[in-house]
């Protein structure tokens, strides 16, 4: 299970360091920046964000138990809102249309 966690902590981390770099591109500066960093990690990276683990993945038996579930259920609420649009405020078919044609 550590080298799994220890994969994970270092994707996540790129990932943060990335965002920030680009937020800055976009004239991000400071706590804006970095908020909007913790947002990429929480979307790309599943296990970040509490929501996607349920009670069982919290323990360690339970982490080991259900590694890739996060995975699934990231994945799941990426297809659902960022490219269905469903429970996106604000989506038109268009953009749904625009959305899904990129991801197929």
């Amino acid at each position: 299970m550590i080298p799994l966690e220890t994969m994970d902590h270092v994707t996540a981390t790129a990932v943060w360091h990335g965002a920030v770099h680009q937020a800055e591109k976009l004239g991000m500066k400071g706590k804006a920046a970095f908020d909007w960093a913790d947002e990429i990690v929480i979307k790309s990276q599943g296990s970040a964000s509490a929501i996607d683990r349920s009670n069982l993945q919290r323990t360690m038996m339970g982490r080991s138990l259900s590694g890739l579930q996060t995975f699934t259920i990231a994945d799941y609420n990426l297809w659902m809102r960022d490219i269905l649009g469903i429970g996106k405020k604000g989506a038109n078919l268009l953009q749904q249309g625009v959305s899904l044609a990129s991801a197929v």
